[in-house]
């Protein structure tokens, strides 16, 4: 009997601790969004970009989006040349507390992390095929 009751106070502190940390997925909710001018794209067009990297965001575990933004000038310079149907979004990713296994250390900030996206056509929704310091 004192077996089966010190196992169940094991299980219990156990999940008690695992809430603590839960897993939780990418958060962007409370990202600053700032999109400069363009002359290629329209608002909605880099908001249906920005509404795709907000959901790429919730692949990762423990960190949190601060801040999306376009600038034009430092898109085409990534990129190399101006493109209609290719963008380059800008972030900064706060590293959240926890035993994360996502590369970064816990507390840090990743600024000016890239999130390179591409579409078809104009008419198509745009897609994430690159991110990173890349």
């Amino acid at each position: 009997m004192k077996k089966f009751f010190a196992l169940v106070c094991a299980l219990a502190l156990s999940l008690s601790l695992c809430a603590c940390y839960p897993r939780v997925p990418g958060d962007a909710s409370w990202a600053k969004v700032t999109l400069g001018e363009s002359s290629r794209f329209s608002k909605e067009e880099l908001n249906a970009a920005v509404d795709c990297v907000k959901e790429a965001l919730k692949g990762y575990e423990g960190c949190t989006m601060t801040a999306l933004w376009y600038d034009e000038a430092k898109s085409d310079e990534e990129m190399g040349s101006p493109q209609k149907n290719s963008v380059v979004l800008f972030s900064n990713l706060k590293i959240d507390e926890g035993d994360w296994d996502n590369g970064f250390e816990a507390g840090t900030v990743q600024e000016g992390w890239k999130w390179n996206l591409v579409r078809d056509s104009e008419d198509d929704p745009w897609r994430v095929y690159n991110e990173g310091f890349c």
